[in-house]
């Protein structure tokens, strides 16, 4: 049976507003991302919007990052990487094509949340519906999940540094 996704968002929407616990709702809409991207479509939440930044996780950076090191960086390479050619590690993966990024939408006052995995031609895949009280608590949020999020502010150049370096340094 298809996940009514237009009415579990609303459903889960209306929980949130009264301050209660929505997680029940969003694991149902979750469960599906095929259903869940079909009603963004559908819908145009997400996509009429603008409103959006590139993510990227602390653990996916680090696994390109060895798949990097392991498959096209010669050894005596590996030992000249600067700081520099760290940090714009980080930045080649934002840019990207099939680079996630956040969505926004504001809806009744409760600010939505969804990630998009861009599958070129074939359009995006939204998956992992979350509800905030505000867009700023969101990216708040998604930092203390360990992602490196492409906004306003870029995300600190030591911090970066300092977790390719230790994977540079554990495969040696």
């Amino acid at each position: 049976m298809a996940l009514d996704i237009g009415k579990l968002v609303s459903e889960a929407i209306a929980v949130f507003k009264e301050g209660k616990d929505a997680s029940k709702k969003l694991r149902i809409i979750n469960s599906d991302s095929l259903a869940f991207t079909h009603w963004v479509y559908e819908t145009g939440i997400f996509i009429d919007e603008d409103d959006f930044i590139l993510i990227i996780s602390k653990e996916t950076l680090s696994a390109e990052f060895e798949e990097y090191l392991v498959e096209y960086l010669p050894e005596e390479e590996k030992r000249e990487l600067t700081d520099d050619n760290l940090y714009e590690f980080l930045i080649s993966c934002f840019e990207r094509e099939e680079c996630v990024s956040l969505h926004f939408a504001q809806v009744k006052d409760v600010c939505l949340t969804c990630e998009a995995e861009s599958f070129g031609q074939s359009g995006f895949n939204f998956s992992s519906l979350l509800l905030w009280n505000r867009r700023e608590t969101a990216i708040e949020q998604y930092k203390k999940f360990d992602y490196f999020l492409y906004d306003k502010v870029m995300p600190p150049k030591d911090e970066v540094v300092a977790l390719l370096r230790e994977k540079l340094n554990a495969l040696e």
